[in-house]
């Protein structure tokens, strides 16, 4: 845990000499985070299983929490794709971020670990998050950052063609297959300037050699997102979505297999945790679809992300793809 705890630190020191206060007024739809908004315990917009904070939207189809524990995971997550992917984007748009006034849109921020890690690196530029839930910093952050609450399912109050840069990066359990293809993508394409560049990372949802008691599992977790209209397999849906738009050329792929375990190193090894923990996270719904009890669920990730996935050299495969606006 030491890399991504020093990582960690390394952004609030460098935050420590880039404060500001936020004085922008939110309109109606463009809800800046506040101080009591954030995880507050009277918000009809959340629901309560098992001491767990989850979203209470009704086209939210998340099964993972939002609560401080998650937020946590997350920026772990942030890390570990970074290191993963050897940076934060693959798309040729280091020059223009260095040039200055490039306008990057992050979508599903979380508590913006990517846009002030991005904010910091590249000064000239400006960068705005957007998540459903207001968890991202109020008063600390760059000075060229902003974070909205809102939401990708509506539509989104930035003109035609406002961001050079639109970034997006494991979503696809927030959506449903008809919701990602009709309104996800056509979101992203509207607000990508032309000239300027959609990025998408996804991870699939299934794993490759899974031990037995991951398969068992993963065939009892496929049921449980098919309910929600899930797709299990994002990443290969990805290229054909941009591709049926016809609104972007040089469409590029990149593919990773992501190991797991100890065996394979320290980024195996945080990256089983993670998932280990985004598996614990989702005990409180996928227990009782199970039938089972926590504690009985709880022992079986154990044993899956401490032991079994080195025994079968488990791995995930993830994937990257850029293209630019005609």
């Amino acid at each position: 845990m030491g890399e991504f705890y020093q990582s960690t630190k390394n952004i609030t020191n460098a935050l420590s000499s880039s404060l500001i206060h936020d004085d922008e007024q939110p309109t109606s739809k463009t809800k800046s985070p506040t101080s009591s908004s954030p995880l507050s315990p009277q918000s009809s917009q959340y629901r309560y299983i098992n001491g767990r904070q989850f979203h209470n939207l009704v086209d939210s189809v998340y099964p993972l929490p939002n609560d401080y524990q998650e937020l946590d995971r997350i920026s772990m997550q942030h890390f570990l794709y970074k290191a993963i992917w050897d940076g934060n984007f693959k798309a040729p748009i280091h020059r223009k971020l260095m040039a200055g006034d490039c306008k990057v849109l992050d979508v599903g921020c979380g508590p913006g670990p990517w846009v002030m890690e991005m904010a910091m690196t590249y000064p000239l530029s400006n960068f705005t998050g957007i998540d459903i839930s207001p968890i991202q910093p109020r008063d600390i952050k760059p000075r060229n950052s902003k974070f909205y609450e809102m939401n990708i399912l509506n539509d989104l109050p930035f003109k035609d063609g406002a961001f050079d840069f639109c970034h997006q990066r494991s979503m696809a359990l927030c959506f449903t297959r008809a919701q990602y293809a009709e309104k996800v993508i056509p979101n992203l394409l509207r607000v990508t300037k032309q000239g300027g560049i959609l990025e998408i990372m996804e991870v699939d949802l299934m794993f490759t050699n899974p031990g037995p008691l991951l398969k068992t599992m993963m065939s009892s977790y496929q049921d449980f997102l098919e309910k929600r209209e899930i797709d299990l397999f994002p990443g290969i849906r990805i290229k054909e979505y941009l591709e049926k738009s016809e609104q972007l050329k040089d469409i590029s792929q990149e593919i990773i297999d992501i190991p797991m375990g100890s065996d394979h190193g320290k980024l195996a090894e945080l990256m089983a945790e993670n998932y280990a923990t985004a598996s614990k996270a989702q005990i409180p719904l996928f227990a009782p679809f199970l039938k089972m009890s926590n504690e009985e669920l709880e022992n079986i990730i154990d044993q899956i992300y401490k032991v079994e996935v080195n025994e079968y050299n488990t791995s995930v495969r993830a994937y990257r793809y850029y293209g630019t606006k005609i």
